[in-house]
């Protein structure tokens, strides 16, 4: 369930999207806390919807360019975990637009006593591909127009973690095949999956809060792509190095308590 709004402060229009999510059983984990890449999930549904609210959404980016919207980065730091039954608020804005790039900001709140608690924030770099040829494609200069009159002042500010180059001691290991379920409607890995790989692999932070995980993506993952995620866990933090069978980097990630 969602319902999606946009904000006016004072006579300028701001670009925010609110989204919301009531957290409902199928979304819990055994502890009653809303797993993280739901929780990724739901942000990319954010995403998409404060695109179709700006007219440069998934559907205008097909038929007018053959395009499609993929995440190239993403970093959030979660206070406290939404729980069953809470009502997940995220506010998502553009910051900044580059040739090729958007960037967003993401407000994580959960509904309490009349107001919005909040809970965590969150940046994202979303990019652009082409859908048949899959490379990089950069925007047309009315869409960069448009979008540049469509960002927000607000900002949000998160450290970027430091990404291993290599496991140095491998402590846990998975393998996966992608499958249909995997894929979102760019007929590629759905971005959210790539988490939920790791976390298989490796869980040992996933009921620790305040956490920061920092996500960068390398390398599409399609149909039938195998995938190998390597893991080397701390005390207070883990590194994920994904690859592909033929050893291309996919995808690392940090996450920190």
């Amino acid at each position: 369930m969602y319902l999606c709004t946009r904000f006016d402060f004072g006579c300028k229009m701001e670009p925010i999207t609110q989204y919301k999510h009531y957290v409902e059983i199928a979304d819990v984990d055994a502890s009653l806390h809303l797993r993280l890449p739901d929780l990724l999930n739901y942000m990319l549904h954010a995403s998409a919807q404060g695109e179709d609210e700006l007219g440069t959404g998934v559907e205008f980016m097909r038929k007018a360019y053959g395009a499609g919207w993929v995440l190239e980065r993403f970093a959030v730091q979660i206070d406290r975990l939404p729980l069953y039954h809470d009502t997940l608020v995220i506010q998502t804005w553009p910051t900044t637009v580059a040739h090729n790039m958007v960037f967003r900001a993401y407000e994580l709140s959960i509904e309490h006593a009349g107001g919005l608690q909040p809970i965590g924030q969150a940046t994202g770099i979303w990019t652009i591909i082409d859908l048949q040829t899959r490379g990089i494609a950069a925007l047309p200069f009315a869409d960069s127009y448009l979008w540049m009159n469509h960002t927000s002042d607000r900002t949000v500010s998160l450290a970027r973690l430091r990404h291993p180059t290599a496991i140095e001691r491998v402590t846990h290991c998975l393998t996966h095949k992608i499958h249909y379920t995997d894929l979102d409607l760019n007929n590629h890995c759905n971005s959210a999956k790539y988490l939920q790989f790791m976390l298989n692999a490796c869980d040992v932070l996933t009921g620790v809060a305040p956490i920061q995980i920092d996500l960068r993506y390398a390398h599409e993952l399609g149909p039938e792509d195998t995938i190998t995620v390597e893991a080397e866990a701390t005390d207070r933090q883990v590194c994920y190095i994904l690859k592909t069978a033929d050893g291309q980097l996919s995808c690392t990630a940090v996450m920190k308590a």
